[in-house]
């Protein structure tokens, strides 16, 4: 018998996987068990080339391999590795084999080690400290978000891995590259002329992690402010940048090197599956790669009701629920939500001469009316501005609004309480009602109104920050 370790992903989750391998005699014959997918059942062909052409033998006997837990499909090529050494530890090929040591590779047909987009996210399965080592091919990258980098070995091929186990060679850990802390120079804030009040409004958003919906004519900046927001945005952690990085490249996704917040702005026919996951095996959406990041709905009105209102639950609680038949699967999505509207089909209401009914008003919002339109923590009116007024405005750089944004979350991770002047309090009860809020309003007020006094290092939350907070409520464009 042979035995060795890999992992394979169950929705976005690492799994540890029990590789058995079984030589005996009988008609030769090559099975693999424990409800691989087809990508791991034609690994057979692989692993055969791969052993004969490192000048070793395949055993032309019976050969079964176990995968375990067998009751979890297995999908992926990052098993390969793990079944070539269990068939040669089984066949008697080798003598030595290191204990608590996984394998994450693919194997080409001259037996050289290729690596595996999902090999980060699989490696969270081992990162105990039970675990010696997980060994991976020398051209797999992103050791640098691994919480222990030394945990990696690397190899060139299968030749390489059998010498290291007659300890001819020594297996190195791969290079570790910095990541990339800066903002490109081509996102700040200090590009967009004018607009203070709506820059104000992202500072906040950024300072509180809220939600916020830009609300203006077309050509106002809207969309120009969204995409530029992630410049104000603080840098993610190391542990929130592994786990941002391990998910977008587990399926392939493009993203920096870099503790930058990342930002997914999907185009807007996007179905529910894909803004919130789905399918079998289940894909993550939108909102999953938004994690800890950005999530832009441009043009929000313009997106199916049916994807918007997927989004309520994800807004709230942070995680999107998917139950399926063979279980509950919970996938991240900590995301900010920046969406942009015009106002009206003609998108002049409340800025221009509108054009449009009250009827036609009303159906452009039924997509987000009610309890979605509630989530949103700002609601920002952004209005057309001449060149005049745009060069009267102070300019401030990312960096500046970024540094004063970062002092706040620090202020609010250690919750720090700061309390309502007795006349605040009762004004705010006043207008709750006068402006018929409800309960999560009011409590959004509270939150925008504690984030301003943070942000101003106030001692108490007055009335003018309290008429601030209830400004970005915007309850007359809506």
């Amino acid at each position: 018998m042979g035995k060795t370790y890999s992992a394979v992903l169950d929705g976005i989750d690492s799994l540890p996987v029990e590789v058995e391998a079984d030589v005996s005699r009988g008609l030769p014959s090559f099975q693999i068990v424990g409800l691989p997918d087809s990508t791991v059942s034609e690994s057979k062909a692989r692993i055969r080339s791969a052993i004969k052409n490192s000048g070793i033998e395949f055993p032309n006997k019976r050969i079964t391999v176990n995968l375990s837990p067998a009751g979890i499909r297995k999908r992926g090529a990052g098993l390969d590795l793990a079944i070539a050494l269990a068939i040669l530890q089984a066949a008697g090929h080798v003598e030595h084999f290191p204990q608590k040591t996984a394998w994450i590779a693919e194997l080409a047909l001259t037996g050289e080690l290729r690596p595996v987009p999902a090999a980060l996210r699989l490696t969270q399965a081992f990162c105990i400290d039970e675990w010696h080592h997980v060994v991976v091919s020398k051209h797999q990258h992103d050791a640098e978000w691994l919480p222990n980098p030394k945990i990696w070995l690397s190899a060139d091929n299968l030749r390489q891995i059998l010498a290291w186990f007659q300890e001819k060679i020594q297996l190195s850990s791969p290079d570790v590259l910095a990541p990339i802390q800066s903002f490109s120079s081509n996102n700040d804030f200090s590009h967009i002329h004018g607009l203070d009040w709506a820059k104000r409004g992202l500072e906040i958003a950024a300072s509180g992690r809220m939600h916020t919906l830009l609300i203006g004519p077309p050509g106002s900046g809207k969309t120009t402010l969204a995409q530029q927001a992630v410049s104000i945005f603080p840098s993610l952690s190391m542990s929130q940048a592994q786990e941002v990085i391990s998910i977008h490249r587990a399926y392939s996704r493009e993203i920096n090197n870099s503790l930058m917040a990342p930002v997914v702005q999907p185009h807007h026919s996007c179905s529910v599956a894909a803004m919130i996951g789905g399918g079998k095996p289940i894909y993550p959406g939108e909102a999953t790669f938004a994690h800890h990041g950005i999530l832009i709905l441009d043009e929000l009105l313009e997106f199916p009701s049916t994807t918007l209102q997927a989004l309520r639950e994800p807004l709230v609680e942070g995680t999107i629920r998917l139950a399926r038949g063979n279980g509950v699967k919970l996938l991240p999505a900590q995301f900010t939500l920046i969406a942009t509207t015009n106002p009206c089909p003609c998108g002049e209401y409340g800025f221009g001469e509108c054009s449009c009914t009250s009827q036609q008003r009303e159906k452009y919002w039924k997509a987000v009316r009610g309890p979605l339109l509630d989530r949103f923590d700002l609601c920002i009116s952004v209005g057309r501005q001449t060149y005049k007024e745009n060069d009267a405005y102070t300019i401030e750089t990312s960096k500046t609004i970024q540094k004063r944004i970062v002092k706040a979350r620090e202020l609010l991770d250690k919750n720090i309480q700061i309390p309502w002047e007795k006349t605040t309090k009762k004004l705010l009860d006043k207008w709750a009602e006068q402006l018929r809020f409800s309960y999560r309003a009011v409590l959004s007020v509270q939150k925008v109104a504690h984030i301003i006094a943070l942000l101003e290092q106030s001692s108490s939350i007055h009335h003018s920050i309290l008429e601030e907070a209830i400004s970005y409520r915007n309850t007359s464009i809506r």
